[in-house]
């Protein structure tokens, strides 16, 4: 029995003193410098714990390059002036003919944000009203919301951006990058379609399939949507042609009507 013990207690100093030299080696070689082994007895020092703790600072340290990344990520997108920073849901004007698009489309950033994918129907934000009306600044709203108190990643385009990633140049470099700029719209977090019938216009036929097949593609990856139009619901299967309209019903779709004048400042 004084045998057995004695086997176990040598194969425990074995297990520490190996550890040890483990982490003494690795802290070496991450470090640059030499550690003296004696100074510190083994049978003194939890390995598990000082593993713990260098765990806890590499979280910190990670932490906080991803906070600096999302940063620089926001930063990047005012920069450009892809979104106006100037426009969010506390300090917009709210009156009786956008006060019901404004509670649906505060919602939909708030769902959105945090949306995991995991719904049957992902959401589809259909906000809709005359020239001038405010829809390009509730895409603000949505996109500042969603930015500034969550982790998705959003991007904006128009009939005419996202169009012009589905041309074929001669220039290869050309169609790189526009294959590029099509994966990201297809990919990112929460994409926004602004103005998909400007002036009320009816589509040509190309951008009826460029706009269907970047729905679809959104569908089959379960992303969220916002589209906004000029058009009120009851036309939008006339105008918008059975491809689209059809693409759109595949998602669970919200609508925020804007009613009213143009918001927009008289000169």
């Amino acid at each position: 029995m004084l045998q057995v013990k004695s086997t176990m207690e040598d194969r425990r100093r074995n297990t520490v003193h190996n550890g040890f030299s483990m982490l003494i080696k690795a802290i070496e070689e991450l470090s640059g410098g030499k550690v003296n082994a004696q100074s510190a007895p083994d049978e003194n020092l939890d390995i598990q714990d000082i593993r713990k703790k260098e765990a806890q600072e590499a979280f910190k340290e990670i932490s906080k390059q991803q906070k600096a990344k999302r940063e620089r990520y926001i930063s990047n997108l005012y920069e450009q002036h892809v979104f106006n920073r100037d426009f969010n849901f506390k300090n917009i004007i709210v009156d009786s003919a956008n006060q019901q698009a404004v509670s649906v489309c505060d919602g939909f950033a708030t769902s959105t944000g945090s949306y995991d994918g995991k719904l049957s129907s992902p959401p589809l934000l259909l906000i809709w009203g005359s020239v001038g009306s405010g829809k390009t600044v509730m895409c603000n709203c949505v996109a500042n919301k969603i930015l500034n108190e969550f982790e998705s990643t959003v991007d904006i385009a128009s009939t005419f951006d996202l169009k012009k990633t589905r041309f074929m140049e001669r220039d290869t470099y050309v169609n790189e990058e526009n294959q590029q700029r099509w994966e990201h719209f297809v990919h990112v977090g929460v994409m926004i379609l602004d103005g998909i019938t400007a002036n009320v216009e009816r589509l040509t036929k190309f951008e009826r399939q460029v706009i269907s097949e970047l729905i679809r593609c959104r569908r089959e990856l379960n992303l969220p949507m916002v589209i906004t139009t000029s058009m009120a619901p009851q036309n939008l299967k006339m105008d918008l042609a059975d491809d689209i309209y059809e693409s759109m019903r595949e998602y669970s779709v919200l609508v925020a009507p804007l009613f009213g004048d143009s918001r927009r400042p008289s000169f």
